[in-house]
């Protein structure tokens, strides 16, 4: 009965410490964000604070979306 009794409170003390903790982080990520739009493609992209940008044209007609950072390309459907 002891052990369960410890058991709990140590489970209930974990999960205290971390929601304390998730608390004084800070959201250190100011992503500066674009967005233009044509007939059927969306394009959205992202640049992080070390000045690198991700592009990502959305085709609503064809269905796919295309991923381009550093250099390289990536198209999903």
């Amino acid at each position: 009965m002891i052990k369960k009794i410890f058991a709990i409170g140590m489970l209930t003390a974990t999960v205290f410490i971390s929601c304390k903790d998730n608390q004084n982080q800070k959201n250190t990520d100011s992503s500066n964000t674009e967005q233009t739009a044509s007939k059927d493609v969306v394009t959205q992209s992202l640049t992080n604070n070390d000045g690198e940008t991700i592009e990502l044209p959305f085709d609503n007609s064809e269905g796919t979306a295309t991923v381009n950072f550093k250099g390289e390309t990536i198209v999903l459907e």
